[in-house]
C-alpha cells in the first residue's frame, strides 16, 4: 500500500505540474483544452468507493483550480466524474470482474478497453467544465464540439503519458 501512495503521489505532482505548466498555455486553436490531470483520477483502484474517490477529485480538483484560476470549475467536474466512476467501470467490466492487482490503465486492461473508459469519462468531465464554463444554452453546440475536440487531444496525451510514465501493475 505505501509503494501505491507513493506512485500515486508521483504522477500527482507530475500532472498538476504538466496541466499547469504545459497544458494550460498549449492551445492549438479555440476549441483545443487539453486536460491531462484527470488521468490520476482515471487510474485510481478499481475498488476506490464513490466517497473516497469524490474526496480525492474535491482535493486534485481545487489544487488545478488554484493555478488555473478556475474557482471550482475543476473541482466540480473531478467531483461528477468520481461520483460517476463506479457505475461506468461496472457497466463495462469484463466477464470475470476486476483483477484487484491491476489498475484502470492501457498496460493492464489494453488499449480498447482504456480508451472506452477514459473516452466516457473524459466525455463527462469535460463537457460538464465547459457547460459551466460558458453557463449558457445558447453556445450548446460549440460546447460539445470542444468537448469533443478536446476529448480527442487529452486522450492523445493521456496515452503517451502511460507509455511514458507507467508499468503495468503486475511489476510494480
Amino acid at each position: 500500500m505505501t509503494n501505491a501512495l507513493r506512485i500515486y503521489g508521483i504522477q500527482f505532482v507530475l500532472l498538476l505540474i504538466a496541466q499547469i505548466v504545459i497544458f494550460n498555455s498549449l492551445q492549438f486553436s479555440t476549441l483545443n483544452y487539453t486536460m491531462i490531470y484527470p488521468l490520476l483520477l482515471l487510474l485510481m483502484p478499481f475498488q476506490m468507493g464513490p466517497l473516497t474517490g469524490m474526496g480525492v477529485g474535491f482535493a486534485f480538483g481545487l489544487v488545478i483550480d488554484y493555478f488555473s484560476n478556475t474557482y471550482g470549475l475543476h473541482a466540480s467536474a473531478c467531483i461528477v466524474i468520481m461520483y460517476l466512476r463506479p457505475s461506468i467501470l461496472k457497466v463495462i467490466s469484463p466477464k470475470n470482474g476486476y483483477d484487484p492487482i491491476l489498475i484502470p490503465s492501457i498496460r493492464d486492461m489494453g488499449y480498447g478497453w482504456f480508451l472506452y473508459y477514459a473516452a466516457i469519462v473524459l466525455f463527462i468531465h469535460h463537457l460538464w467544465f465547459f457547460l459551466f464554463e460558458y453557463f449558457s444554452f445558447s453556445n450548446l453546440l460549440w460546447v460539445f464540439l470542444k468537448t469533443i475536440v478536446s476529448v480527442f487531444f487529452s486522450l492523445i496525451f493521456m496515452v503517451i503519458w502511460q507509455f511514458v510514465l507507467l508499468r503495468p501493475s503486475k511489476l510494480q
